[in-house]
């Protein structure tokens, strides 16, 4: 707001600032993205959130866990989005070139589906 001010009032130099505009909740995609804390695979069907804690998905997150749990990955960052009534959560993870877990395991996924919806849409459908 100041350099729009000093802007308004000659006290800046270089072109005309105009007025801040303001993201508007209902207009920006709801999401946030987890870069440090506690957050990761906490079993084959659900991952840890930090201050929301353990939530369910809907793939199965057992090989990736068990390369962590080797050392053969790491998991860098998760981003959490809400998208159609529902969040989704995209896992970025660096996996050493050639790790191999037991085959009876399922294939590592990047992008897991949180299974919680929204508490706004639970009461607007009168659940």
């Amino acid at each position: 707001m100041k350099n729009y001010s000093d802007s308004k009032h000659g006290r800046r130099k270089g072109r005309r600032v105009g007025f801040p505009e303001f993201k508007a909740k209902h207009r920006d995609r709801l999401r946030f993205r987890y870069t440090t804390g506690a957050f990761g695979v906490a079993s084959a069907t659900a991952v840890k959130l930090p201050r929301i804690g353990e939530v369910r998905v809907h793939e199965h997150t057992d090989r990736l866990g068990a390369l962590i749990g080797v050392g053969d990955a790491r998991i860098l960052s998760m981003s959490v989005t809400f998208r159609r009534d529902r969040w989704h959560a995209v896992i970025a993870c660096l996996v050493r070139q050639g790790a191999t877990v037991n085959a009876a395991q399922a294939t590592p996924t990047a992008t897991t589906r949180l299974a919680g919806r929204s508490k706004a849409n639970d009461r607007a459908s009168g659940q």
